[in-house]
């Protein structure tokens, strides 16, 4: 018995990413300064995403390494700070 259901056309991933660059550079047209700040706020996000792991690793690798109490409170003062400025 066959379903209702309207059979769907499999598209290409070219078709796909075709689609999207004209959809972006629609968006770029009319509304250039939401375009540019979307794509300055993706660089912010990657830095900041960057920051956030390099942070955690230090951490952790002073732990491992058996640091004394000042050297992870600063680590975790300097985390704060970043946290405080970046959000």
């Amino acid at each position: 018995m066959k379903s209702n259901k309207p059979e769907h056309r499999k598209m290409s991933a070219l078709h796909i990413i075709r689609n999207n660059c004209r959809l972006l550079g629609k968006v770029a047209r009319l509304v250039p300064g939401y375009f540019i700040s979307i794509i300055i706020e993706g660089i912010i996000k990657g830095i900041r995403g960057s920051l956030e792991a390099i942070f955690i690793v230090r951490l952790f690798n002073a732990l491992d390494g058996g640091a004394d109490f000042r050297e992870l409170a600063l680590i975790i003062a300097w985390v704060a700070g970043f946290y405080t400025f970046a959000y």
